[in-house]
């Protein structure tokens, strides 16, 4: 685990030097909801353009996490490929899969960071209401239905 802790860190410095793609992760989507969220203002229930208030703060927020799942992981990855990177860490104690959990520990975190900066920003700049129980959407959906798979066998 200590190796995952250590290639995670790494990991981390080498995504905060990157300041283009952290503008395209946390400002692009923050300005997004200022911009559109100033477009928005009228008599305060958002009905003036037909976009509802919610709307806005989740469509930052697909944004943000969009771009670390779709360009940001497969951009560091890829590059990754075409140094040889996880080909020459084969040769090493440490398993190229390490480095891809610490990737994937390192855009998990990111992508509960945007959630963070979007939700304050619309609640403290806009008046944007935060979730009133957010522990339904943090949890895995384990339904009824896994019960049902589960019995059959």
């Amino acid at each position: 685990m200590s190796q995952t802790v250590a290639l995670t860190r790494i990991e981390t410095k080498l995504f905060l030097r990157e300041w283009v793609g952290l503008f395209f992760i946390f400002a692009l989507p923050a300005g997004l909801l200022t911009i559109f969220s100033l477009i928005n203002t009228g008599d305060g229930n958002g009905s003036d353009n037909g976009v509802p208030e919610s709307f806005l703060p989740t469509m930052a927020i697909g944004i943000g996490i969009g771009i670390l799942g779709m360009a940001s992981l497969p951009g560091v990855l890829a590059g990754y490929r075409e140094k040889g990177v996880l080909r020459r860490m084969s040769t090493t104690p440490v398993r190229p899969v390490k480095l891809l959990i610490a990737q994937l520990l390192l855009h998990v975190a990111a992508g509960v960071a945007v959630i963070l900066v979007i939700l304050g920003l619309g609640s403290l700049a806009f008046g944007a209401e935060l979730p009133a129980s957010p522990l339904p959407f943090a949890r895995p959906r384990c339904s009824s239905r896994w019960r049902c798979c589960r019995s059959a066998y």
